[in-house]
């Protein structure tokens, strides 16, 4: 039968001989990485797992910066922060982001988690039937350390420094295994110091081309703040049939921070600012459990009902005073926001073999939340020369918005000869939204049917080469946010910067894909893969930037709406191999290399570069690592190159983004088998952010580019095992 990552546990062996606990011993140091290996082959779906020795091999503070060495992963943002993961270049939710199989908790950001949480790490390119298929780019799941194999306690002290600001931390956990029960309490605590340096240019051009004005901003800002983290795991075996496991997530933050920005403006206004500084704090407190019940049946049969709850809430105040050329006061704003987000979550599996070719299983899956946001907006006009801006919008908003997100799925694993196996799978999916505040009120409700199709065929006479195809079906909802007709408004109202409002009326997109891949595994570790794959999308959302009349004023406005249909290709390469796996040699040295690189086009949007929205066209890592064989170190280092590329948005809209390129190295210094010093460096090409934004309108263009330097990030954590 097919192995799944969840299923599958080292075979228990008895001992008999002092050479046979040695070689015991030996599958046990390695039995990890081969584990990780072999469910990869046998799984009748194409899934990449990468286990905590891969998570923690470059010391990471971010899940992020671990995810963007992995085959077709890239980031959003400032090199070394993290930022939005993207799977094959697809940004914009269309990158599905699990926890222990189920969606983030509304207000939990992924970069919050610390890698020394992480027990192993999922990769599907194209979706399954148990998991929701939100996932046109692929899932990326994230599985929490799980139950304790042993008695033991760890302990890792960090100390990391950007740019001269030490960001210390610390993570303690302590498992042991009682008869019937077993326990895990871990926990985690970091704190952040971080500044941040802005240049943006923004240049406005008459229908001919010549220029009219322009806005030169530098910016400087720095935050503090800790972050908290509990995440114990309790699990009771009642008997050989039954048990039952709790995982707790308890997270607390707090931040403070302050900026401030000088605006150069070519064509002075006497009604909007030239300066301002502002200070803010942010906090959140967030609880979420889960509670997991297996029941194994006769016959091979498992029941597994799952339930869960997270309450989160969040506080964010701010104040901004604005002040003109000569330094006097214009205008101060304070904000205040409360949020509250309650969800619930349930689902559940019964499976069953059929026969020795067939392991069946359906189940369902239930999600609600709710939330509830009051934000308070004081605007108070201090420039006795100028009348205040007349707005007629109600700022103090309280706005009420609820999901329910409900499905269900079968699923057969077929293994229909020694060379061929196969996987299908159904899976309906509802969601439904609603939200009112003092103005509106707003509800959408769609459904998707999602079919997948897998299938491997094992090569005759080599039992290291096999070939995967899938036909899978996708999709990806609107947010709530883009649901949602009220407006969020633009501190500083342009075409660069316009106010957000939701679109009520948007429809799901959906998509078709196709996926085909070979495969050949190596001796030991290793391996060598090549992935073809096509995604047919429809309703494709784009955001839609133009001028509104809004109150008595006219302003600059982004509104989401379905533009039309979308293709994207691309090819995957990867290689992970020991080099004694490929020639005789002594040479203790790993290699792990990617390449990808994609092709998309856009139906309405008139080319060149017509593709899907920060999408590049390349991606590649590669990664070297070398153990000396006379002390015990280990030093390695990876190249994350992302080429710059151009994406034309609209007809009169396009993006450029530059090259990035990212160095990683790291030593690790094994003291003995209970204590190892890891000293990396991430970031070493410290290549700045820029970005470019052209638009064009009846009346001109508009010409916006951001500079924004990246920073080194030295890290040594000391780890100890008792």
């Amino acid at each position: 039968m097919p192995v799944w990552a969840e299923d599958t546990k080292p075979a228990d062996k008895p001992v008999e001989s002092n050479r046979e606990v040695q070689q015991t011993e030996q599958i046990n140091i390695t039995g990890r990485q081969l584990n990780d290996t072999l469910q990869r082959q046998q799984s009748s779906a194409s899934r990449i797992i990468i286990g905590k020795e891969e998570i923690n091999r470059y010391g990471d503070t971010s899940v992020a910066d671990v995810l963007k060495r992995l085959p077709g992963v890239t980031l959003g943002g400032k090199a070394g922060r993290g930022g939005e993961i993207r799977m094959r270049g697809m940004g914009n939710g269309m990158t599905q982001i699990l926890v222990n199989g189920e969606p983030m908790a509304r207000g939990f950001s992924i970069d919050s988690l610390s890698p020394d949480q992480i027990e192993r790490i999922e990769v599907l390119r194209s979706p399954v039937a148990e998991f929701s298929a939100q996932a046109i780019a692929g899932t990326i799941n994230i599985v929490l350390n799980e139950d304790a194999k042993k008695r033991q306690s760890e302990a890792r002290f960090v100390v990391g420094s950007e740019d001269g600001r030490v960001q210390p931390g610390l993570s303690l956990s302590h498992s042991d295994k009682q008869e019937g029960f077993n326990y895990t309490l871990a926990g985690n605590l970091s704190r952040s110091n971080r500044a941040d340096d802005d240049n943006d240019l923004v240049q406005r051009f008459d229908q001919s081309g010549s220029p009219t004005s322009q806005d030169w901003t530098r910016g400087s800002g720095n935050s503090q703040g800790y972050n908290l983290h509990l995440t114990p795991r309790f699990t009771w075996k009642f008997n050989e049939k039954n048990n039952l496991t709790v995982q707790p997530f308890l997270m607390h933050t707090r931040s403070q921070s302050n900026s401030y920005s000088i605006i150069d403006r070519s064509q002075p206004d006497p009604s909007k600012y030239s300066s301002y500084v502002s200070d803010g704090g942010n906090s959140m407190d967030m609880c979420r459990t889960n509670v997991n019940w297996q029941r194994r049946l006769e016959e091979g049969r498992k029941f597994n009902v799952r339930a869960g709850f997270n309450v989160n809430q969040r506080k964010n105040d701010s104040v901004r005073q604005e002040f003109k050329t000569d330094g006097s006061p214009l205008q101060t704003r304070w904000e205040n926001s409360r949020t509250r987000d309650n969800g619930f979550t349930s689902g559940g599996k019964w499976s069953t073999p059929l026969g020795d070719e067939h392991a069946l299983a359906i189940g369902w899956d239930l999600e609600t939340s709710q939330r509830r946001e009051n934000r308070q907006v004081n605007d108070v006009w201090l420039d006795p020369t100028q009348p205040p801006v007349v707005d007629t919008t109600d700022y103090g908003d309280l706005v009420e918005a609820g999901t329910q997100r409900y499905a269900m799925f079968a699923q057969d694993e077929w293994e229909i000869s020694p060379q061929w196996s196969a996987y299908a799978g159904l899976r309906w999916e509802g969601i439904a939204t609603r939200s009112k505040d003092q103005i509106t009120q707003v509800s959408n409700r769609s459904s998707v049917w999602s079919p997948t199709l897998h299938g491997v065929w094992r090569i005759p006479d080599s039992k290291n080469d096999q070939v995967r195809a899938s036909l899978t079906c996708s999709y990806r909802a609107p947010r709530t946010a883009d649901l949602i007709a009220r407006s969020y408004r633009s501190l500083d109202n342009t075409e660069i910067q316009p106010d957000r409002v939701g679109n009520p009326d948007l429809k799901p997109e959906l998509a078709w894909g196709l996926e085909l891949a070979y495969e050949h595994y190596l001796s030991q570790t290793g391996l060598l893969s090549a992935n073809l794959f096509t995604r047919q999308i429809t309703d494709l959302v784009r955001r839609d930037i133009r001028q509104e009349l809004v109150g008595n004023q006219l302003r600059w406005v982004s509104r989401p709406k379905n533009i039309g249909n979308a293709t994207a290709q691309g090819v995957e390469l990867e290689a992970k191999f020991r080099l004694a796996e490929l020639m005789e040699t002594q040479i203790p040295l790993d290699v792990r290399a990617n390449y990808s690189r994609y092709w998309s086009d856009v139906e309405g949007v008139p080319g060149p570069d017509n593709r899907l929205e920060s999408q590049a066209k390349e991606s590649m890592n590669l990664g070297l690592d070398y153990r000396f064989g006379n002390v015990p170190l280990t030093m390695g280092g990876n190249l994350h190159w992302v080429p710059g590329y151009r994406v034309q948005i609209s007809e009169g809209q396009y993006t450029k983004v530059n090259a990035r390129r990212v160095y990683d190295l790291y030593a690790l210094w094994r003291t003995n088998s209970a204590a190892q010093l890891r000293l990396s460096a991430a970031n070493l090409g410290q290549f700045d952010d820029i970005n470019e934004t052209g638009q064009v309108y009846s009346t001109g263009s508009t010409l916006s580019r951001s500079f924004s330097p990246s920073y080194i990030n030295w890290n040594a954590s000391l780890e100890l095992k008792f």
